[in-house]
This record gives C-alpha cells, structure tokens and sequence, in this order.
C-alpha cells in the first residue's frame, strides 16, 4: 500500500512546511469579540516569530526513534458487539504487533533538508540497514520539527483562518489551543489542526491534525454486521525536547478507528512514536561534529 502523508510534507522555497491529552477549559466564549481578536492577533504575531527561529536554525541532529505498530483484526462476530455495546471504545479482536527502532538523522543546510533513518532493531532482533523506508507505511509524516511553519509561519498566515478554542495544561505549561483551518482547499498545505502554543514563550507544544490534513485519506463509509461504518484517524505530536530555542518532537500517536453512526469507535490501528537520546550538532559550510 502506497504510504498516506501530511500536505505539508514538503512545500514552498523551504517552508516546510488522538485525542488531545489533558483537560481543555473553552475560553472564546468568556472573551468579547475584540478582545478576542486582540488576543489571537498578538498570539499570531509571536508564533510567527517562533516559526521564524525554526526555519533559520542550521543543525544537524540525530535521534533514537522508536515505534510500535499495532494493528487489530475483527470477525463479523466481533463488530456485532461493536453495534450493541454501550461502551465509547470496544475491545479489539486479533492484534498483530510489530516494534522497530531507528536512527533518525535529520540535517538542514541552508534551504536543503534531508532525513535518512538507519534500522536497528525490528522486533526485537539487531539489524544494521541503512538508507530504510519508514517500515509502518499506511501513514506517514515527514520533517517534523517544521509541523508549526506549515500553520503559522508568516508565508502561511494569510492563507489560514485561526480561532482561540480553549487552554491547556501541557508537560505542566499553560498553553492556549488554536484552531487552524485553510480559507480555501488547495493542492499544497492543506491542512487542518489544532495547535497547543505556550503562553510564556509561544512556542509550540503539541499539534493534532484532522483527517482532512491527509492526502487520499478514504472515509467511504463500510458495510458490516454492525451497520454502516467510517474509518477517521487521530494524530498528534508532542514537542517535548527543547534546544536553541526550538522545540522538537518527544511523541507521535497515530489511531486509526472505525466509528458508527452513535460515535462508538473500534480501534483498528495505533503507531506510537518515541524520540529519544538526541544529539545535536552545528551545520556551516560543511557538517562539524
């Protein structure tokens, strides 16, 4: 199967471009209209300060990444329960599990970006292959650390429209939560989120995409023994890890589910994402260690 991916894969000259964790307390309501505006200009005005010291950092980093793909398999007796079960999230049928570690190399030169990942290990066992495809392939997502500039880099601002939907507590930060949405569906960069920006300093902290941020993502709806079905996908990363200023990914989370028309989910898939070990090093002319 061909891998799905964000818009934001790669755009531009270089602007590269579920569940939400926590308790979320709504604050647009509580704001007037103008006040509202004031604040969501001046948060605006910082983020994209911040998006600007992402783009302009030159580094070099390498990282362990470690991942658990587990996938679920269900028999028409096992969505029948699925139909009458009084429960939000439904007990899964067979599950095959699969784990992988890399090293993931990232290194920006100027406007050039490349990503390599070396595997060693996959369940369980050493390798040593360099140069690997991304092994959980349905989905995928690229450049991660530049999530924030795809939404709210200053290129991208006049192309989005952005609400304040509530606060949050993140890693202990408080933050405010944006929704960002594109004013009109184009080819590139059409994204849909919710961004957690932290209140002292706006950078960010944790992204969650919408489904319709992935390209040729197919939500037919199916036919089973528990009625009609769609599939729909949370997917969030966490920016846990702190250098120069900038923050990096610490956390990536990616279910898949099926959903009835009551809005009971089955989970079908989930590929958690660990980022660890991080070393960092400068890029100039050439790469120094």
């Amino acid at each position: 199967m061909k891998p799905k991916s964000f818009l934001f894969s790669i755009i531009l000259l270089f602007s590269v471009l579920m569940v939400p964790l926590g308790f979320t307390i709504p604050i647009q309501e509580n704001l007037s209209e103008n006040t509202g505006r004031q604040t969501l200009d001046k948060i605006l005005e910082k983020t994209a300060n911040y998006c600007e010291r992402v783009k302009d950092i030159a580094l070099f980093y390498i990282c362990k990444e470690k991942v658990e793909d587990e996938r679920y398999f269900f028999s028409n007796r096992n969505l029948l329960k699925f139909s009458v079960s009084s429960s939000d999230e439904i007990e899964p049928g067979r599950m095959r599990k699969k784990t992988y570690t890399y090293d993931y190399q990232l290194v920006k030169k100027e406007k050039e970006l490349r990503e390599k990942r070396i595997l060693l290990e996959e369940d369980g066992k050493e390798k040593y292959e360099e140069n690997v495809e991304f092994r959980p392939v349905k989905y995928s997502g690229k450049y991660l650390v530049y999530g924030a500039v795809g939404f709210l880099s200053r290129q991208w601002q006049p192309r989005f429209e952005y609400k304040v939907v509530g606060q949050d507590i993140v890693e202990g930060r408080k933050t405010i939560i944006i929704e960002s949405f594109p004013k009109e569906e184009r080819e590139e960069n059409c994204n849909y989120g919710r961004i957690w920006v932290d209140e002292e300093d706006s950078s960010i902290l944790k992204i969650e995409y919408d489904p319709r941020s992935i390209k040729d993502f197919e939500n037919e709806p199916s036919q089973s023994a528990a009625g009609e079905l769609r599939r729909t996908v949370v997917w969030f990363i966490s920016y846990g890890i702190e250098k120069h200023d900038v923050r990096f990914p610490s956390q990536q989370l990616i279910q898949e589910f099926y959903v009835n028309g009551e809005g009971e989910r089955i989970l079908l898939e989930k590929i958690s994402f660990s980022y660890e070990d991080y070393k960092f090093f400068v890029v100039e002319t050439e790469v120094k260690y």
